[in-house]
C-alpha cells in the first residue's frame, strides 16, 4: 500500500463522525415529521441530509478500507466492522435515493424511513465493533442496559456478554 493510502486511511476515526451526526439529525427530522402533517420549512433539509450522510459514509468506508489494509488490523472483528461499514454507507445511499424519490413524488414516507432505521440500526453495530477494534471488548455495552447490550450483540455477531463492574477509563494520549 502507498504512503498516500495509509495517510488517507488515517483519517477514518475522524471521518466516521460525519455520517454518524448526518444520519442521527435526519432521523430526528424524520421523527419531527411523523408528529407534523405539514411542518417548518427547515423539514425540507432531509433530503439534503440524507444526500450528505451517503457522500460522507462513502467516503468514511473508503478511509476505512485504507486504513484496514495498511496493517494493523485483521480477525473477524474486523471484518465484521469492515462489512457493516460497507452497509452502512451502502443503506445511506439507498436511503437518499428513496429520499429523493420522496420529495419528486410526494411518496414514500415508509420507504425512508425503513431505510433510515435499518441504516441507523447497522450503524450502531458497526460503531460498537469499530470502538471494540480501537477501545477493547466492550467499550461501547459495557454500562447499557441488557435489552440494548443483547440487540447489539445480535447486530455485531458479537456475544452478548453481562455487564461488568466499572472499567477503568480509556487512556488518553493514544
Amino acid at each position: 500500500m502507498s504512503d498516500a493510502a495509509a495517510f488517507v486511511g488515517r483519517f477514518h476515526p475522524l471521518l466516521v463522525h460525519f455520517p454518524i451526526a448526518f444520519l442521527l439529525l435526519a432521523g430526528a427530522l424524520e421523527l419531527l415529521a411523523l408528529r407534523r402533517r405539514t411542518g417548518p420549512p427547515w423539514l425540507a433539509a432531509r433530503f439534503p441530509l440524507l444526500v450528505v450522510a451517503a457522500i460522507t459514509a462513502a467516503i468514511a468506508a473508503s478511509a476505512g478500507y485504507l486504513l484496514g489494509t495498511s496493517g494493523g488490523f485483521g480477525g473477524p472483528t474486523f471484518e465484521r466492522h469492515l462489512q457493516l461499514g460497507i452497509v452502512v454507507a451502502i443503506g445511506a445511499l439507498i436511503t437518499a435515493l428513496a429520499a429523493w424519490r420522496r420529495q419528486r413524488t410526494g411518496a414514500g414516507d415508509a420507504l425512508v424511513r425503513t431505510g433510515l432505521a435499518l441504516t441507523l440500526a447497522t450503524l450502531t453495530a458497526a460503531g460498537h465493533l469499530g470502538a471494540t477494534l480501537t477501545h477493547g471488548e466492550g467499550y461501547l455495552t459495557d454500562f447499557a442496559p441488557a435489552p440494548l447490550r443483547t440487540l447489539v450483540a445480535g447486530l455485531s455477531g458479537a456475544p452478548a456478554a453481562p455487564a461488568s463492574g466499572r472499567r477503568a477509563p480509556a487512556r488518553s494520549g493514544r
